[in-house]
């Protein structure tokens, strides 16, 4: 009788109509812009002229990054659920929503699909997903700066305040990742206090957190690494798409060029103002970013419009591919 109660009061806010006015107006503006800024001409011979060996080795790039999302499920779960097919349904599924729904809504479909697929409760995965999230700042922080530092150094700049940087972010994550199972405790408690105070709904969902945080607490350091292991790894692999999606349009950029500039467009994508798919947004960002690098405009448009369909694409491949899994493993044998 409660599960069906929650459901709406978690989609309700992606289902708000003037937020996709909102979002499709953001991103056809955006998007326009950028395309006359381009100039359509040479945005079209752009794309005529992909190299699509290097756009094959982003695909490549981006299974990486699917198969990690999968295996920081079976790091969560733990060795109580047995690790499924149909997982991607919940990890890609959510990667796929959330690029696809505006205003960063699609974030509230993972404890939703999680459920679906392991019947894992509302507030477990909530804080499962707020976990996933602070792994992988404490990781990506590190990797951007010393990304940052490499580039300064090609680029002949300064390097006192970018390696200042690079050990203040590196010895910053590390201390996040080793207090992190005392984080989300200290987090608890505070909500805890809170929900008190609601009443008999409030005491439900406390039950529900201090279940979860139970769970959670069997991770340990030692989940903890490996949680962080995987998600660099997931990473780099989407560092890979963005450094081959720029090589396919002739964007001759290093490693380190194509992740610094393309963190302009991981940071716009992390906005709650993105449109449509994040469509708009994230080619602004991503645009901003590397021409303040040196690359040019034209290529480097249709190299982010390019990499944000694979992205988009690649994420629905995989969450079908978990929804046919999870729906061969409920056909009963035989039938």
């Amino acid at each position: 009788m409660t599960q069906p109660q929650e459901e709406p009061g978690l989609t309700s806010k992606a289902r708000s109509p003037w937020k996709w006015v909102a979002a499709v107006a953001i991103s056809a503006t955006l998007l326009g812009v950028l395309v006359w800024l381009a100039d359509p001409a040479t945005l079209a011979d752009a794309l005529k002229e992909a190299n699509p060996v290097w756009l094959a080795a982003g695909a490549g790039s981006f299974a990486v990054t699917n198969l990690c999302r999968w295996l920081r499920l079976v790091i969560l779960l733990g060795p109580n659920h047995r690790p499924q097919a149909s997982w991607l349904m919940a990890s890609a599924g959510h990667a796929f929503l959330n690029k696809l729904l505006p205003l960063r809504t699609g974030e509230l479909t993972f404890p939703l699909l999680l459920r679906k697929v392991t019947d894992t409760p509302l507030a477990t995965g909530g804080l499962y997903l707020a976990t996933m999230r602070i792994v992988e700042l404490a990781c990506l922080v590190p990797l951007y700066a010393a990304a940052m530092a490499t580039w300064a150094a090609s680029a002949a700049q300064d390097l006192g305040a970018v390696q200042g940087l690079l050990w203040a972010a590196s010895g910053l994550s590390v201390g996040v990742l080793l207090g992190l199972p005392m984080l989300l405790q200290f987090g608890l408690k505070v909500g805890d206090k809170l929900l008190a105070k609601v009443g008999q709904r409030g005491d439900k969902i406390r039950r529900a957190l201090n279940k979860s945080a139970t769970e959670l607490g069997k991770l340990g350091h030692s989940g903890v690494a490996r949680l962080s292991v995987v998600t660099i790894v997931m990473w780099l692999g989407l560092f890979g798409v963005f450094h081959t999606s720029l090589l396919a349009f002739g964007v001759d950029v290093t490693l380190a060029q194509s992740v610094v500039g393309s963190g302009g467009g991981i940071m716009t994508n992390l906005l709650p103002v993105n449109g449509v798919g994040s469509f708009g947004t994230l080619e602004a960002g991503w645009t901003a970013g590397l021409v303040a690098t040196g690359a040019p405009l034209g290529p480097v448009v249709a190299a982010g419009l390019a990499m944000h369909l694979l992205v988009v694409a690649g994420s629905g491949v995989f969450a079908a591919l978990g929804t046919l899994a999870l729906w061969t493993q409920r056909t009963p044998q035989g039938g």
